[in-house]
């Protein structure tokens, strides 16, 4: 086989190969174009509600500094009512001590 016969029949085969390549990559190629048509309209959905979404945020912000702030209050009140017991308790073992060295 000479070199221009060569050139020829490699010619032939990669043109070939290029027209079924380009087949499947034209189809690969439209369903990206499908894909990012899809991706923007709901980038476009999202935009739209941001915000309300935001506003969402704010009030639910508010609502947990609420809750912060209640159990600020309950902890409080259960760290003196067990500091007040503990000195209770403490008070009885010392006189319970006290009556049991007499």
């Amino acid at each position: 086989m000479t070199v221009a016969q060569l050139k020829k029949h490699l010619d032939t085969r990669l043109n070939r190969m290029d027209r079924r390549n380009g087949k499947r990559f034209s189809a690969i190629d439209a369903r990206f174009a499908s894909m990012d048509a899809r991706f923007e309209s709901m980038d476009a959905r999202f935009e739209a509600n941001a915000g309300s979404v935001d506003k969402r945020f704010v009030s639910m912000a508010a609502r947990f500094e609420s809750i912060d702030e209640k159990l600020d209050v309950i902890l409080g009140f259960v760290k003196n009512t067990y500091e007040h017991t503990t000195r209770i308790l403490d008070d009885h073992e010392h006189r319970l001590q006290r009556l049991e060295r007499r």
